[in-house]
């Protein structure tokens, strides 16, 4: 059941990154949103941001990892 559920997931936020400019992960603790956004991340050009992270969070940081 979890593999369903995870491919159900992946094909969702795919369908929804490929729709609208940004997506936001919500959820509780440990539930393995950031393995989510790595996984789709090697397949999609975009910039994954951890606000939880300070460099993620400085306006500068984001022009920089925008022009990468």
């Amino acid at each position: 059941m979890q593999g369903m559920l995870q491919r159900e997931l992946t094909e969702k936020l795919q369908a929804t990154i490929a729709e609208v400019p940004a997506v936001a992960l919500l959820g509780a603790r440990q539930v393995g949103k950031t393995t989510l956004a790595k996984v789709i991340a090697k397949d999609v050009d975009l910039i994954y941001l951890d606000l939880e992270a300070p460099d993620d969070l400085r306006p500068h940081q984001l022009f920089k990892r925008a022009r990468r």
